[in-house]
């Protein structure tokens, strides 16, 4: 691992481009105008226990319900994922990535914890975005890798009818409602910025901002944008969960005289990760399946049966 703070001189004079995956682009603004869901910022601390329970909008809008149960397999493992992986490499090297992923109403057994999906740039950038799912409300999160040695969540907001109307919409006609986000490098500051586009005002919100050093500690700079999930014991069942799915991925690749954002495709060193290789959740017959309707710009995560 590299020092979070050195970045090639080139790429910190560049221009920073604001192509969106939706239709006309959007203003980008100048924050976030949900503060009020927050329930959760850098400035306190993350109490699982305290999150609140399904509302009565919750109730009523669980489109993909399947309950609160558990898989046929066992895991095997208390932590596994799938998904899309690029490493930061020659001769693209990555400052950002964007995407449109699923947010729904589902919860997860007690002990179990799912984030999915999750993303985050190749690199040194400090900001994860996704979806948590576990006991309780569903929260649509940044973290920030560069608090702290382990990381610490600094913006989570629930699922509601408020967060709904504004951020979540039918993107490919399958029913799963999806959020449009971006996680990049700002040239300017040197920091990193976590973005989430408003369907409703059609504008780009600035939902954090922070800069850092990231830890050696962790396992990968590669980029990331899947299935994650942690698991009581290697003896717990799968857990039963609602289909994820995430489409449009794209990385703001710097290279010299060729900097834009592309898509996910293996043209640009990007690859699946961890399929499903050993582990009883992936296995086709009994756990997970992910189905690729354009490789890898375009993953869906559902159970058989």
């Amino acid at each position: 691992m590299h020092n979070r703070g050195t970045f090639n001189i080139m790429r910190k004079f560049r221009s920073l481009a604001v192509t969106a995956l939706v239709a006309g682009d959007g203003q980008r603004t100048g924050g976030d105008s949900t503060t009020y869901l927050n329930v959760h910022d850098q400035s306190r601390a993350y109490l699982l226990g305290n999150r609140s329970r399904f509302g009565s909008f919750e109730r009523n809008h669980r489109p993909f319900s399947r309950g609160r149960g558990y898989w046929k397999s066992v895991t095997g493992s208390t932590h596994f994922f799938a998904g899309t992986t690029k490493a930061n490499s020659s001769p693209y090297y990555d400052d950002g990535i964007m995407a449109n992923n699923t947010f729904t109403f589902f919860e997860v057994p007690s002990g179990y914890t799912v984030f999915a999906p999750t993303m985050r740039p190749a690199g040194t950038d400090c900001l994860e975005i996704g979806a948590q799912y576990s006991t309780g409300t569903p929260l649509w999160y940044v973290f920030d890798l560069c608090q702290g040695t382990s990381g610490n969540f600094v913006v989570q907001k629930p699922l509601t009818s408020a967060f709904q109307s504004a951020y979540l919409r039918d993107l490919t006609g399958d029913g799963h409602l999806m959020y449009t986000a971006e996680s990049i490098l700002n040239p300017t500051a040197q920091d990193w910025q976590a973005w989430l586009y408003n369907y409703t005002t059609s504008t780009w919100e600035l939902i954090a901002e922070f800069g850092g050093t990231y830890p050696s500690g962790w396992a990968s700079e590669n980029a990331w944008d899947m299935f994650e999930e942690y698991a009581p014991s290697t003896t717990s069942p799968c857990a039963d969960i609602q289909p994820a799915e995430s489409q449009g991925i794209q990385m703001y690749h710097y290279s010299p005289g060729n900097s834009g954002w592309v898509s996910a495709l293996p043209q640009y060193n990007v690859t699946q990760w961890d399929l499903p290789s050993g582990n009883n959740c992936w296995n086709t017959d009994m756990g997970y399946v992910l189905t690729w309707p354009r490789e890898f710009a375009h993953w869906i995560e559902t159970q058989p049966g």
